[in-house]
């Protein structure tokens, strides 16, 4: 299952944000007295961050928590095209999705994720 996340220009910026928008994926429970099993589940915070640069034609996205997980950033260009930055996994790393030499990004920015293991 893949799920998504979409933003204005308005929304966008250098934030930790929870919400409808920014959904965290509940952390695994812990097993019971006498069961094998991984406590303490990290939970997937994405995004975690996200970035835009000044001159409005990158858009990046940082997930955290959850190495499971898969994400991608997104950007719709004032060209018309959709454009995807590459698929990282949600450790730490960046994802920035280009609009350079296609207008510059619409403001309709946001990234995908799904688990991947």
């Amino acid at each position: 299952m893949t799920h998504a996340y979409t933003s204005n220009a308005g929304r966008c910026g250098r934030s930790r944000r929870r919400d409808a928008r920014h959904p965290v994926l509940p952390a695994a429970a812990a097993p019971s007295p006498g069961q094998s099993g991984t406590t303490g589940v990290a939970v997937l915070d994405c995004p975690a961050d996200v970035w835009r640069d000044p001159a409005g034609n990158t858009f990046g996205g940082m997930c955290t928590g959850n190495g499971n997980y898969k994400f991608r950033a997104t950007a719709v260009c004032r060209n018309g095209q959709t454009v995807y930055g590459t698929t990282k996994w949600a450790t730490g790393g960046w994802s920035y999705a280009y609009c350079a030499g296609k207008g510059g990004l619409t403001g309709d920015v946001g990234y995908e994720y799904w688990r991947g293991r």
